[in-house]
């Protein structure tokens, strides 16, 4: 019986030590919106499950063609390095554990920007909940972005009474008002403007012929901010 009760006595310190050892401590990063138009802001929060955070190094990626690095902010004490290409090091502590968000990172949305923005997230160490810090035994994970933009290929063809411009819209993530402006060098001569539909369509337009020698294209939201630069033809 005393054999017994030594066995069960050493399978329990066994089972406490492994579930203390911190591996199922998981950081993530987490997005206040799964898409954004540019120009617009977007904040990036950084959370712990699973385990106790009173700070650490940490590095988060971002593509710094897409965005822009605002600002960043904490209930602990916050040390931020942003200058560097797509890379903002955060330098995290505290004499308690921090409650999530751990730390919140602004960006910003480049303009005429499109496609996904994967930001990227990874530690050097961790400091835990008993202040100890931790090279091993935590998993990181960014977070995805997409970019609200339009792709557009426009089509020109002219016959000797119109001017016809035809755009195939793609990557159509919400409704919005394609324009079409027609330039005699650098002076407007004509335009004309159609609604698309989120999802893919065609738009055609036919204007009366003239000594057009630049075609350009735009898309707007409802609220009249450009969702895609200027397309020359």
């Amino acid at each position: 019986m005393k054999r017994f009760s030594i066995l069960l006595m050493v399978l329990f310190i066994i089972s406490v030590s492994v579930g203390a050892t911190g591996n199922d401590i998981n950081l993530y990063l987490e997005s206040s919106s799964t898409s954004v138009k540019p120009g617009e802001n977007i904040t990036v929060t950084m959370n712990v499950t699973g385990g106790e955070i009173q700070g650490g190094k940490y590095f988060v990626t971002y593509p710094s063609d897409i965005l822009s690095y605002v600002s960043a902010t904490s209930t602990g004490t916050l040390i931020v390095n942003p200058n560097q290409s797509g890379r903002v090091i955060v330098m995290l502590s505290n004499t308690v554990s921090i409650t999530n968000p751990l730390v919140s990172l602004v960006f910003k949305v480049n303009e005429n920007t499109s496609g996904l923005a994967s930001i990227g997230f990874s530690a050097e160490y961790i400091n835990i909940g008993d202040g100890s810090e931790k090279e091993t035994g935590y998993v990181c994970s960014g977070v995805d972005v997409k970019i609200k933009s339009f792709t557009t290929t426009t089509t020109i063809s002219e016959t000797t009474d119109t001017f016809g411009v035809s755009v195939d819209v793609t990557d159509c993530p919400e409704a919005a008002t394609l324009w079409v402006a027609c330039y005699d060098e650098q002076t407007l001569v004509t335009c004309g403007s159609a609604t698309v539909a989120a999802g893919t369509s065609t738009v055609s337009f036919n204007i009366p012929a003239a000594s057009y020698t630049k075609v350009k294209t735009f898309v707007w939201d409802a609220s009249l901010k450009p969702l895609k630069g200027v397309e020359e033809n």
